[in-house]
């Protein structure tokens, strides 16, 4: 019987440049294989189609929903003044931009990272044009992945700051690595949600969260479905949501799944919820552990791993039972994103770690195809005729440089198109009516809008403040003023399916000629310049304020940040960012991580070990924290 390799990739949730999650060496023991017993092994691994034949559940049998505490509601404002007067048949992107991502080295110096906090941003989807937009306080600045706005369009979760900015929480330095969570991202610490009101683009409330969000979306038309990062000691990992209440009305955790959770997806008919899954135990941390795992294949640290899959999980009618009814194990690893086709006889789902995007039959379990695709895929969707998958290659697992998307033919696999695109572009979204195909780009700061027919290009937005946007939700007003959701990142709402025969029928404006362009700038018409909202008058400052203390020299740590072949050749003078990311404030371990993590800083570390002795990180650690964000 032939036999083949699988490898193994471990992912946990997504990696970001400017704050360096832990992808030191993995827990793993050294077996003492020598090279012969280990091309034995090799030989005697089955094919990926025999584990999928002989593939047992990890999950607890029977219903494993979870509840959790009530949610308490931390901090409240006052009625923000309304921006956004939607009229009938208006149809309005809201998209939320967070600060995870800095500036790209190829971006022109005009559309550097402004913001200082999590934006909102309101867009007309017909004319691309941005209406209006926010920057939340400092203080509730959090890192959001995704913009998932209610069913009725009139509010929008961010994930918020972590509650250390409300509480004075006593946190495990081993278990957070970045010295109390003081940082921007705070990982293992409980969280918060911003909710935020759709007209006014003004906070709401504050509300303590299971865990830091994810992803977010629409479930069933009522409530929004989370996953998380990571979640509360006491928390669930993916959740639904009542946005009426804001309360968790029930949820799963990683235990009874048998794994890690990483994003969750639904069918068109909201009958089932397919959970990402990922082999854990590789790291004293869940939360990373299968990103961490990527890497270290990727840095040949890894010769395999254990299989990831997804979990098919019903859901019943009242919400209280969660029972995984199919796991369907799949080739590669770090998947991103499952596309479950209309008739639920397959889904697409990419392998960010190992550049492969493949279609799998969901009454066999088998792959239909498997096909290579650009560096680390995460975002895909169907045509509206269903005949086509788009796939953003963003460059997960391998520093977030992919910048482009493939075409695959969704009957022969084949690669029909190849799209260049903003550089770590992550979601794709298909038009309410069918017609266009919207990009979000973290490393550009803007939303590409391409036409599904011709494959061109039809607009660049550029998001006010240049942040990394995720999830793209489009509300439709049927009335002045009421509005109802039609499509998130998971796909088609409220009555609306374009790839189900049922468009939101709309003609988008075209975009101007060359001819028509070059007469504008001729007559020196000027855009009309988006509302902004008001800045709210409240205090800025964190209701608790957390000191740290930084053992080190800060004036040689300046000294060494500014030498010739200092830090400063790649993060900038004020260590605000240019090749590298902005590391102003960072800790000691988001340092140590990074020189354990990137090529490029490993490679620095060989060429100038001056800089990087215990001693003079400590110094160059105190010289950041000297330095405002």
């Amino acid at each position: 019987m032939q036999k083949i390799v699988f490898f193994l990739i471990l992912t946990g949730a997504t990696c970001f440049p400017a704050v360096a999650w832990s992808q030191s060496a993995p827990d793993q023991d050294d077996v003492g294989m020598s090279v012969e017993e280990f091309e034995k092994t090799v030989m005697s691994l089955p094919l990926f189609s025999e584990i999928i034949e002989n593939w047992e559940n990890k999950a607890t049998p029977g219903n494993i929903a979870k509840t959790y505490k009530p949610i308490t509601t931390i901090e409240t404002f006052p009625p923000g003044e309304q921006i956004i007067f939607p009229k009938k048949d208006d149809l309005i992107v809201y998209q939320l931009t967070g600060l995870s991502y800095d500036n790209h080295f190829q971006r022109p110096a005009a559309e550097r990272v402004t913001s200082k906090s999590v934006r909102i941003t309101a867009i007309d989807a017909k004319t691309r044009e941005v209406l209006a937009w926010n920057e939340l306080p400092v203080r509730l600045k959090g890192n959001p992945h995704t913009s998932p706005v209610t069913p009725d369009g009139r509010y929008i979760y961010a994930a918020g700051p972590p509650l250390t900015n409300y509480e004075d929480v006593e946190v495990d330095e081993k278990l957070a690595g970045n010295e109390g969570c003081t940082s921007p991202v705070c990982m293992l610490v409980p969280q918060t949600l911003v909710k935020i009101d759709t007209l006014t683009l003004q906070p709401v409330k504050v509300i303590l969260a299971p865990g830091r969000l994810h992803h977010g979306h629409v479930f069933r038309d009522r409530y929004m479905l989370f996953d998380s990062f990571s979640k509360d000691p006491d928390g669930v990992d993916t959740y639904l949501f009542d946005p009426e209440t804001d309360q968790v009305v029930s949820g799963v955790r990683n235990e009874e799944l048998g794994g890690s959770t990483y994003t969750a997806w639904t069918d068109h008919q909201n009958e089932y919820i397919y959970q990402l899954m990922e082999p854990s135990g590789y790291t004293a941390k869940p939360t990373t552990d299968g990103y961490i795992s990527a890497h270290w294949l990727r840095q040949q640290g890894f010769t395999a791993t254990r299989p990831y899959w997804v979990a098919q999980i019903r859901v019943s009618d009242d919400l209280q039972t969660w029972e995984v009814v199919r796991e369907y194990p799949y080739f590669g690893n770090r998947g991103n994103w499952v596309e479950v086709s209309p008739d639920q006889k397959h889904f697409y789902v990419n392998s960010g770690g190992m550049n492969i995007s493949q279609k799998i039959d969901m009454e066999s379990g088998q792959a239909v195809w498997s096909t290579p695709v650009g560096d680390g895929p995460y975002g895909n969707e169907l045509t509206a005729d269903l005949k086509e998958l788009w796939v953003l290659n963003k460059g997960e697992t391998t520093g977030m440089w992919g910048h482009d998307m493939h075409i695959i033919d969704t009957q022969s696999g084949d690669r029909i198109g190849l799209i260049n695109t903003g550089f770590t572009s992550d979601h794709v979204i298909l038009s309410p009516n069918g017609k266009e195909m919207w990009v979000s780009s973290n490393g550009a700061g803007k939303l590409f809008v391409y036409d599904v027919k011709s494959r061109e290009e039809i607009a660049q937005i550029h998001l006010p403040g240049y942040g990394d946007a995720h999830g793209m939700p489009f509300v439709h007003y049927y009335e002045d003023g009421k509005g109802r959701l039609v499509v998130d990142q998971n796909g088609f709402h409220g009555g609306v399916d374009a790839q189900m025969g049922k468009p939101l029928n709309y003609e988008s404006a075209p975009p101007p000629s060359f001819v028509e362009k070059m007469v504008s700038s001729v007559r020196g018409e000027e855009k009309r310049e988006p509302i902004r909202a008001k800045p709210l008058a409240v205090d800025n400052t964190p209701k608790v304020k957390r000191t740290r203390k930084i053992d080190g020299d800060p004036e040689h740590g300046k000294e060494l940040f500014l030498s010739p072949t200092g830090c400063h050749t790649c993060h900038g003078q004020d260590a605000a960012g240019a090749v590298g990311p902005d590391i102003r404030q960072a800790t000691l371990p988001m340092v140590v991580n990074a020189m354990q993590s990137f090529n490029d800083m490993i490679a620095w570390r060989g060429v100038y070990p001056e800089l990087f002795d215990e001693k003079s990180l400590k110094d160059i650690v105190a010289y950041l924290h000297t330095l405002e964000k």
